[in-house]
């Protein structure tokens, strides 16, 4: 009797623990969820923090998320330090993703990784290391399976890509590294392939930037005619947005400069001059003006240069490239000393050296002055936070309560039906002695 209620007491403490668990890992599930959700819906808006909190989130993002979207957070936040010009802070974290993706097996992001690796690599002018990672990652994203494409598809949530999606790009992108090499066979090559991997996916825009690169390989080879026809052709069969009829007029002008046409040039130029003006593209017109005053220059009209230059001066000015400004600074030096205005070039050169400096600026009174932002938005993110602790806690309170509660009852039936039975077994044993009692009386009465 005291082994069958110890085995009762065990059964109903195993369904308690059960119970409890059973419960409580959908729920920390959930919580962790609803956290890295709440995190990331935060990161949507990380253009109006600080960098420090912007790491804030993504640190929090990191601790609910999974070794997939782990490695998917690592990756916006390196290109977040990119934006921030962090390039050491970006590698590491490419460098601690591409481990996680190793540590998994997870190919896809391995390839997507290296892609990553490629491109900073390549603004660090390191055309060597860009090389080796976009071909790994072009040689691990032709193995994948389509099972782990469409896992990616599904962390990915945004958008859903074949292999020829992941792959356009990735061969564009070497044809692009290859042709800054100088290996312009290889970069026709893969632009080649580019082009063919576009058309096979219907992709009208990859087709059309393929399409340009190739043309303007011609350039690079001194085959202006070459490369006049081709960018004659892409005008003519696609449907190109502005952006691009821009950029081909502008290259069409650069092919007939090089060929000594330079009413041909300035005509072509002009064309792409109006286009980007209605597209309000100031880094375009910045290089189209700039472009308008060599031409002038070489027609030797330094009056119509210098003018143009002050152009594009005033929209490098706008969009604060330093770089450009120096080199426009010189130019204009160069005109006055041609037009034998020793004193303008003078002061030329001096602005110049001011925009060499400028490249050099201290920024600790701008850090001073959104030090007081950075601070309010960390405290807002902890209160927000706080709250969401809170109010998981609460219910997980109240969900352990009721199955602790619910526990307690299922004991408290499973001990009332034991008691039960065992009165009734008591009664059972009770009738059976009596019937033997009865039985034993008769048989006395038929001996007697």
């Amino acid at each position: 009797m005291n082994q069958q209620l110890h085995l009762i007491n065990n059964v109903a403490l195993t369904l308690v623990i059960v119970l409890f668990f059973g419960f409580n890992l959908p729920i920390q599930a959930q919580v962790n969820r609803d956290s890295l959700d709440y995190y990331r819906a935060k990161l949507d808006h990380k253009e109006k923090m600080t960098t420090d909190s912007v790491k804030y989130l993504y640190t929090k993002a990191k601790g609910f998320a999974t070794a997939r979207e782990k490695i998917y957070l690592l990756r916006t936040e390196a290109k977040y330090m990119k934006s921030q010009e962090e390039s050491n802070a970006e590698l590491l974290l490419y460098d601690e993703a591409l481990d996680i993706a190793k540590e998994n097996s997870f190919k896809v992001f391995l390839g997507l990784i290296y892609v990553d690796l490629s491109a900073y690599y390549y603004n660090l002018n390191n055309l060597e290391k860009s090389y080796i990672n976009i071909l790994k990652a072009k040689l691990l994203l032709e193995e994948v399976s389509d099972s782990e494409i469409q896992q990616y598809n599904e962390l990915n949530r945004k958008s859903f890509l074949s292999r020829e999606d992941l792959l356009e790009p990735v061969l564009f992108n070497i044809g692009v590294i290859a042709w800054d090499r100088g290996k312009l066979v290889d970069a026709k090559k893969y632009f080649n392939e580019s082009l063919a991997f576009s058309k096979k996916k219907g992709d009208k825009q990859g087709q059309i930037d393929a399409s340009i690169n190739l043309a303007s390989v011609f350039i690079e080879e001194k085959e202006f005619n070459k490369s006049i026809v081709a960018f004659e052709k892409i005008d003519r069969d696609f449907d190109l947005v502005l952006s691009d009829e821009s950029l081909v007029n502008y290259n069409l002008a650069i092919n007939y400069f090089e060929l000594k046409d330079n009413d041909k040039s300035i005509v072509y130029i002009n064309k792409a001059i109006k286009i980007s003006e209605a597209i309000h593209d100031q880094l375009q017109l910045t290089d189209l003006y700039y472009f308008k005053a060599q031409i002038e220059k070489a027609k030797k009209k330094c009056k119509e240069s210098i003018k143009l230059l002050r152009i594009s001066l005033k929209k490098s000015i706008e969009i604060q490239d330093y770089f450009f400004q120096e080199k426009l600074y010189q130019e204009l030096a160069t005109c006055e000393i041609e037009m034998k205005n020793p004193e303008k070039a003078n002061l030329w050169y001096q602005k110049m050296v001011i925009a060499r400096d400028s490249l050099h600026i201290d920024n600790d009174d701008l850090y001073k002055r959104i030090d007081l932002e950075h601070k309010l938005l960390i405290q807002e993110v902890k209160s927000e936070q706080q709250s969401i602790i809170i109010k998981n806690e609460k219910e997980r309170t109240k969900l352990l309560t009721w199955t602790i509660m619910f526990g307690i009852l299922l004991f408290v039936t499973l001990i009332f039906l034991w008691i039960t039975n065992k009165k009734n077994s008591n009664k059972r044993e009770e009738l059976i002695i009596q019937k033997l009692a009865v039985k034993e009386a008769n048989l006395e009465n038929k001996r007697i």
